[in-house]
């Protein structure tokens, strides 16, 4: 399977948010469910760090990713106070979700949506 490139751009010290629907060749949204996990890792194979969905989480928690599954809808979010804690520099990631079309052959799948580059920039403006 072909996953597209998408590289991320990531300030220090934001919160950053990111919507991703991924569609089939008609431009319907293909069914997005619980596992989906999303790592950030250097080009060394360093864990820096990992988004999941976590239909557990308490209300009013900000979840990594959280999915819309009748639309496709994939919602990532890294929040400021990790972003603040990584180095800046370029690192790599690629996002993995669980898709079931209801169909009986194929079942639930673990596929790729997208990867690519992660560059987390040094901020000038301070706001703390």
């Amino acid at each position: 399977m072909s996953v597209p490139n998408v590289d991320i751009d990531i300030y220090q010290g934001e919160d950053w948010t990111c919507d991703v629907v991924w569609t089939d060749a008609y431009d319907e949204g293909i069914p997005v469910m619980h596992p989906c996990r999303m790592d950030i890792k250097t080009f060394g194979g360093q864990t820096i760090h990992t988004l999941v969905t976590d239909p557990d989480i308490p209300e009013g928690d900000v979840p990594g990713i959280k999915t819309s599954t009748n639309i496709g809808l994939i919602q990532l979010h890294i929040g400021t106070d990790v972003t603040r804690a990584i180095n800046p520099g370029q690192y790599r990631y690629d996002l993995f979700v669980t898709t079931d079309d209801g169909s009986e052959y194929a079942g639930a799948q673990l596929v790729p949506v997208i990867a690519g580059k992660v560059n987390l920039h040094r901020r000038t403006t301070t706001l703390d």
